[in-house]
């Protein structure tokens, strides 16, 4: 990556990376650090700062390291590159990596980001969690047993044993923890992830996620936990050891809810074994948040969270940001442009933008402009970012608000969907020679990293970016086109449904059908009695969407979801999938009742 600017900056990455030390040592210190400032600021720059210094410290004697770079082409985190694409970048890519051979980590990185929360929080968490280990638990589980003298009655050598490790983890995520415990015979750290020692998953509720149950297991619901955000933070807890730290980074904490609240109280909790530190993200206005924000204050006064805000840069700061852009401009010039554009991401913004990068290249290096000029050009974040918008090509912004339309104009804007859906839907409104560009033009729109790809889905950049193309939807498809997005992204989701649900009207339970129900039920659910969806698809997607509530605890919703499933009337009373329904609906009521009672007791 680039080097950090700003003594400020600096010391700030120093004083995490002496906490992570303090709480390895075993001192008394808070576990939590929230980096507060506005957008744009830099938090998510000193997150990665912070994972490259302790990958530095990782890699000794030329070894190789276990944490990949965060790589700067992919990123845009370089001198004088484009600052677009980093952003919201606070850890490593979970698809594609690759064990490097004979390398065990030293330290343990979660990152997640709360904008990506269109499943439902609960969902959502447990769903990155779950990725997180399908790529890294076996390396984890092998760290800790390393560093808890294990090997010592391994008859084989220790890279023999890892890199069987690794060969198994390529197949399967479970199968080479099953054959690692069975050719060692060491411990399953009780993360709360069951395996036999044949490799199979046990668990503890109904079959879930077949095709990701193969993959990486379940996480087994424990006594006296209601929630997932709990048992993820269990996991990770007995993860550390003080020779092996933890981190969890989270983006944009703000916008959190109740579940990702319990996983920071566990984590929060002080452990002076299990070194924990989560460094969290945050908008100082997202205060009106009150789950944050009450969540805030009541970590602060225990002493166990505590706020670190971010001074402006200095003008020297600026000016080195601005110089790797246009590094021969006059100092009056300078001066000018450091002085009004002082958040350095909208200052990178302005210096990545055509029509500048076209001035600078005109005048070999130098940024020429009178001041009158300099007065006319956008000045904040979002100002720049629409610029940034006029930029794109026309059939590039045309797929993007089709998108963002097909998301429904209520919702956050950073909810994940699936491309062919939107294709599909917006090959409806479009000429033909138009709709059949969309996928081609939705790629390019992920190429210039207005879109986010994640495995079998794509979602917009971040929050900022789905306001914009919000804002400019009238504009580029029209009032109609908005309307007429909607209801055919609704007959699109529902074909697909009806496609693929049996006779019984149930949804296979997989990644794809969980986001195909959990959209449309958004959808419908905007606007009630407008555009209605067909009834039998939308009572299969409640039905699958009250099972996922219900596997992370949240009765209460899954209740709701199941009696609007019976309301719509397609099931047959008789059958006996609504029989098996009911005795769901039942039961949940039953946990409701329980885990109700044990929370008015805490």
């Amino acid at each position: 990556m680039s080097e950090l600017v700003g003594s400020g900056r600096v010391a700030i990455v120093n004083a995490l990376v002496d906490r992570v030390d303090a709480l390895c040592a075993g001192r008394d210190v808070s576990r939590v650090v929230v980096l507060e400032a506005e957008a744009g600021a830099g938090k998510s720059r000193l997150v990665r700062e912070l994972y490259e210094r302790l990958r530095q410290r990782e890699s000794t004697d030329g070894a190789a390291n276990y944490w990949p770079g965060l790589d700067d082409r992919a990123t845009g985190a370089v001198a004088g590159g484009d600052p677009f694409p980093s952003r919201k970048v606070v850890g490593p890519k979970i698809d594609g990596f690759l064990w490097p051979a004979n390398v065990v980590p030293a330290f343990v990185w979660w990152d997640i980001s709360c904008e990506t929360f269109g499943t439902g929080e609960a969902v959502a968490v447990t769903d990155r969690f779950e990725s997180w280990w399908a790529a890294h638990g076996t390396a984890m589980w092998w760290a800790w047993n390393t560093r808890a003298g294990n090997l010592e009655q391994l008859a084989q050598s220790r890279d023999s044993v890892i890199e069987s490790a690794r060969s198994a983890l390529q197949e399967s995520a479970v199968e080479g923890m099953g054959e690692l415990i069975q050719m060692t015979g060491l411990p399953t750290l009780g993360l709360g992830w069951a395996l036999s020692t044949s490799g199979r998953v046990l668990t503890a509720v109904q079959t879930r996620r077949d095709r990701k149950q193969d993959l990486i297991g379940e996480l087994v619901h424990e006594a006296d936990t209601n929630s997932k955000g709990q048992e993820i933070a269990t996991a990770l807890t007995r993860l550390a050891r003080r020779d092996l730290s933890v981190v969890v980074a989270i983006e944009d904490a703000h916008r959190m809810g109740p579940d990702l609240a319990a996983l920071l109280d566990a984590l929060a909790a002080a452990n002076s074994t299990h070194p924990v530190l989560v460094v969290a993200t945050a908008w100082p206005e997202g205060r009106t948040n009150h789950v944050w924000n009450d969540w805030l204050i009541r970590h602060q006064a225990r002493g166990t969270a505590e706020v670190q805000g971010l001074d402006p840069l200095e003008d020297s700061d600026l000016e080195t940001l601005f110089h790797a852009h246009a590094p021969t401009t006059d100092p009056s010039t300078t001066a000018a442009v450091v002085q009004r554009w002082r958040n350095p991401f909208a200052l990178e913004l302005l210096m990545t933008w055509g029509v500048i990068e076209a001035n600078v290249r005109a005048n070999n290096g130098a940024l020429v402009m009178s001041e009158e000029d300099l007065t006319d050009l956008p000045e904040g974040v979002v100002d720049l970012l629409g610029n940034r918008w006029g930029s794109l090509p026309k059939n590039v912004r045309r797929a993007l608000a089709l998108a963002r339309a097909g998301l429904g104009v209520q919702a956050l804007g950073t909810e994940p969907f699936i491309r062919d859906i939107i294709s599909a839907a917006g090959a409806r409104l479009v000429d033909e020679s138009d709709a059949v560009s969309l996928p081609l033009s939705l790629q390019s729109a992920a190429e210039m990293r207005w879109l986010r790809t994640l495995d079998i889905t794509d979602a917009l950049a971040d929050v900022l970016v789905a306001d914009v193309i919000r804002d400019r939807l009238n504009n580029v498809i029209g009032r109609s086109g908005v309307a007429g997005m909607r209801a055919a992204v609704i007959t699109e989701l529902c074909t697909q449904i009806n496609t693929i649900r049996g006779a019984d009207n149930l949804l296979d339970d997989n990644d794809e059908n969980r986001i195909v129900a959990s959209w449309l039920i958004s959808l419908v659910d905007a606007e009630a009695n407008t555009d209605p969806a067909d009834p039998g698809a939308l009572t299969a997607a409640y039905i699958l969407n009250a099972d996922t509530f219900a596997e992370t605890y949240n009765y209460t919703e899954a209740i709701h979801q199941t009696r609007t499933a019976l309301d719509l009337g397609t099931l047959n009373p008789d059958r006996p999938d609504a029989l098996n329904i009911r005795y769901k609906l039942a039961l949940w009521m039953g946990q409701w009742v329980r885990t109700g009672r044990r929370l008015s007791l805490c």
